[in-house]
């Protein structure tokens, strides 16, 4: 054995004799979930999430590098710096610069996703298996707990959006936050009506509202933010810098805001909840096996660019708008259809 290298999921081993390898064996072994040797003294095992980082260690511990032609890969880091390092060689283009922006925004939102994702669901799933949940001090405590976590967050999507886009862009995240928060709250419904840009009659379709844009809204605005608040910092003397330039920001930013980007934005997130909702969720199930082969197909090669993080910035979208998500299910299934299919052999 040459080299020894992880990446989230696999060891990937290169040696130095291929008729040495014996397939079959490896599958045997406790804990292989599969074997790829699909070029030689190349060989992968897949070991699964947590495992191929503590088997590279091993590996390291007896003396075996990790791969000699990747300089800053090493068994000493964990798998996104190794995943990160084989990315770091491959050519950016406009449109994976802005899905890895996306990803860098709303990846760490997901284990927020997850928790209220399932928080919602136990407590749709307690009302339907025990409709007189209210009568019960225990059951009515439970639901009522499991629907405080799922509304942390859903309530302030927009403030953890903005925050994080914040950071990312080099603004100061805690006003990132404040415009994110500022897109739900009920004076945009009162600046709307005033500016007649409020349907009274049918608020979802108002072309201003509160929560209009959602996600996209705030992602734009906040890199708008940190443009103008890097360019009031440059014209601000430094004893000022601490009071002025937050509120000068927030001042310039709030109305093109309010009644350019949220307007605009929240037709595209509109258009985008649409176009999946017709595909995934239509009543003709040709159109919904199709357009689930379709999104499972591409997703793989999306991975291998490193762009699949930009969809997180879609599945948010969704989420927000109806409340849950479509998208994602049939993406899963090409990461498990990876594994399932026959491994190679040779």
């Amino acid at each position: 054995m040459l080299t020894a290298t992880n990446c989230m999921t696999q060891l990937r081993i290169h040696v130095k004799e291929d008729s040495k390898v014996h397939d079959e064996a490896l599958k045997k072994v406790e804990g292989v979930l599969g074997v790829v040797h699909d070029r030689a003294n190349h060989i992968e095992i897949v070991v699964g999430p947590g495992k191929s980082r503590k088997c590279a260690d091993i590996c390291a511990q007896l003396g075996i590098p990790a791969a000699a032609d990747e300089e800053t890969m090493s068994t000493d880091k964990d798998w996104k710096a190794n995943k990160a390092a084989l990315k770091a060689g491959q050519k950016d283009n406009p449109i994976k610069s802005m899905l890895k922006t996306f990803g860098e925004i709303f990846v760490p939102l997901i284990p927020g996703v997850i928790a209220t994702g399932l928080c919602s669901g136990l407590a749709t799933l307690l009302t339907q298996v025990y409709p007189g949940y209210a009568e019960s001090s225990f059951w009515n405590i439970v639901y009522n707990l499991l629907s405080l976590i799922n509304a942390s967050f859903m309530t302030y999507l927009t403030a953890w959006a903005g925050y994080r886009a914040a950071d990312r862009f080099g603004a100061t995240p805690i006003l990132g936050g404040m415009l994110g928060m500022m897109t739900t709250l009920g004076n945009i419904d009162n600046t709307a009506k005033v500016i007649g840009l409020y349907n009274e009659a049918q608020p979802l379709d108002a072309i201003l509202r509160a929560g209009r844009g959602g996600v996209l809204a705030v992602v734009i605005g906040v890199w708008f933010l940190a443009k103008i608040e890097k360019a009031v910092r440059k014209r601000i003397p430094d004893n000022l810098d601490i009071m002025f330039p937050p509120l000068i920001t927030l001042v310039l930013c709030v109305i093109p805001y309010v009644l350019i980007i949220m307007p605009l934005t929240g037709f595209v997130s509109t258009g985008l909840c649409w176009v999946v909702e017709q595909v995934c969720m239509s009543p003709n199930p040709i159109i919904r096996i199709v357009a689930g082969f379709i999104s499972a197909a591409l997703f793989l090669p999306m991975v291998a660019m490193g762009m699949h993080h930009g969809l997180v910035a879609l599945y948010t979208v969704q989420l927000e708008t109806i409340g849950f998500v479509t998208l994602y299910p049939a993406l899963a299934m090409a990461g498990a259809g990876r594994w399932a299919r026959p491994l190679p052999s040779s």
